[in-house]
């Protein structure tokens, strides 16, 4: 397969016809932008991703929040988006945004992350039509976002409910039980 010029560097020639390229156009694993665009369904997503002049790295499309205005401005200085901590269940990013933008993550959004910024609450807005984003205010930010649906802990709750119901009916199982007394005519 022919590779577009410039864009892959080679990381690896194995003997034969195995070879491994970079990608060197790739986004990191979180960026900041600056253009946010809001779409209602997944179909207008779609039109403007696939359109000719967006670009991911200065654009994202967030789905579903077309009653949101995210207050965004203009970078005005150099960006960065530091990665802290990452396990299965947690994810906590530095950002140091010029300008209040969105926060995008190439992680993909699924309903029971819950985010805060500065320690403070935010929604996590389904952007770019698979991707989570969440909006950061100028300065330095500390961005933490924990797995923690509802639907697992009302699991949790039911689970914990049928052991207990199991284990009061093993004791009263176990209790002998009383005999009553003859009745005297």
């Amino acid at each position: 397969t022919p590779l577009p010029e410039g864009k892959f560097e080679l990381q690896f020639d194995a003997p034969g016809e195995l070879a491994l390229y970079r990608n060197t156009a790739a986004l990191d694993r979180a960026w900041l932008v600056h253009d946010v665009q809001y779409v209602a369904t997944p179909a207008e997503a779609f039109v403007r991703l696939t359109a000719e002049d967006f670009d991911p790295a200065t654009t994202a499309i967030v789905q579903g929040a077309t009653d949101l205005t995210l207050a965004v401005a203009a970078a005005t200085a150099a960006e960065q988006v530091q990665i802290v901590d990452r396990n299965v269940n947690r994810l906590a990013l530095i950002s140091e945004a010029s300008a209040p933008g969105l926060l995008v993550l190439s992680e993909i959004w699924y309903p029971g992350w819950r985010a805060t910024v500065n320690e403070e609450p935010v929604p996590i807005l389904r952007t770019n039509g698979a991707l989570r984003g969440i909006a950061v205010p100028a300065g330095t930010s500390q961005v933490e976002m924990e797995f923690s649906p509802d639907s697992w802990r009302a699991g949790l709750l039911a689970a914990v409910a049928g052991w207990v119901l199991l284990i009061i009916i093993f004791i009263f199982e176990k209790t002998p039980k009383r005999q009553s007394a003859p009745s005297s005519k």
